[in-house]
């Protein structure tokens, strides 16, 4: 099995998972599945909030950037259509009709049967 089929097989653990595996995670998530834009956000973001917490050495902003980040590749990996739903909601795109407009997380962890990470 590669590193890919390993990566895409594994479960993520959504709770009680330290920052920089959090980190990593979104990075690796953003590079499997092609999304170079988002993972230069990321990065900025991330090199944003390390400023600011040495700084202040106050790791609010730090953890609010990685959790965000994180919870979107948790949608990434296991919501089908979460992309393509982001992607065209970002283009200004109305929801079809009939389908949902955007979900929170702890919806589409039931709709996946995973547990609510809070």
């Amino acid at each position: 099995m590669g590193l890919a089929e390993h990566q895409s097989a594994e479960r993520w653990q959504l709770t009680g998972v330290d920052l920089d595996t959090r980190r990593r995670r979104v990075l690796e998530e953003l590079a499997l599945k092609g999304r170079t834009d988002e993972q230069a956000r990321f990065r900025a973001e991330l090199a944003d909030a390390v400023h600011a917490f040495q700084q202040t050495e106050d790791l609010s902003r730090l953890e609010r950037v990685v959790e965000g980040w994180y919870r979107h590749a948790v949608m990434l990996r296991y919501a089908p259509g979460w992309a393509d739903k982001l992607d065209r909601l970002r283009r200004g795109e109305r929801p079809e009709a009939g389908q949902r407009g955007p979900f929170t997380l702890e919806e589409a962890l039931e709709d996946l049967g995973l547990p609510d990470p809070g």
